[in-house]
């Protein structure tokens, strides 16, 4: 018959509490990464959402503005701005549509008002946007480049799309307008209570 000693005794206690310690550090680490993982998915899909808000928000303000000479694309400084033109009354109106420090905005100005960017309402969250129009056929095509999140820069030239590893998420929507080019005659049907950005009121 084996006697147990004292110090066996010590020992096999020690080591049942060496294994509950490492259980429950086990147990912790799992909790915190679960907890990260699910903080990085519901990151990712807030950031989505307000991705493709953004875009759906725009191009809805194109077809409604669809009209001959109704949309521009201009350099405001280091901003690129969409501009859709719009006549009420008898008179010129432009709503800007751009981003600016992280945020979607909207301005909605008479024409050669003398406003800035810096004048815009906020509509949402945004990575910057970029705009190009292109002749197509006698149409116009509209390119709008979205930047990647963790990227300060968006370029909607062909050179952007390629290489570069920020450069991979970046998301590019045409739109082939069913208006022609030229000079804005008629009215857009826009008016100042459809426009979040009414600066001129």
């Amino acid at each position: 018959m084996v006697k147990r000693t004292q110090n066996s005794g010590r020992t096999e206690l020690l080591f049942s509490m060496l294994l509950l310690f490492v259980f429950l550090l086990c147990s912790i680490f799992t909790v915190l990464i679960g907890s990260r993982v699910y903080e990085n998915i519901r990151a990712r899909d807030n950031e989505s959402f307000y991705r493709d808000t953004a875009l759906s928000y725009v191009l809805n303000k194109v077809r409604q503005a669809d009209e001959t000479g109704a949309v521009e694309v201009r350099d405001e400084g280091d901003t690129s701005v969409l501009v859709l033109t719009s006549q009420i009354n008898g008179s010129l109106y432009e709503t800007w549509i751009y981003t600016l420090d992280g945020t979607l905005r909207e301005l909605f100005t008479p024409k050669d008002s003398g406003l800035t960017t810096a004048d815009g309402l906020e509509i949402s969250s945004c990575p910057k946007l970029t705009f190009l129009l292109e002749d197509q056929g006698g149409k116009k095509l509209l390119t709008i480049c979205q930047s990647s999140p963790e990227s300060e820069t968006s370029s909607c030239s062909p050179a952007a799309s390629e290489g570069s590893e920020t450069q991979e998420e970046d998301r590019r929507v045409s739109l082939l307008l069913r208006s022609s080019g030229g000079t804005f005659t008629g009215s857009t049907g826009l008016h100042p209570a459809e426009s979040a950005g009414n600066a001129g009121y």
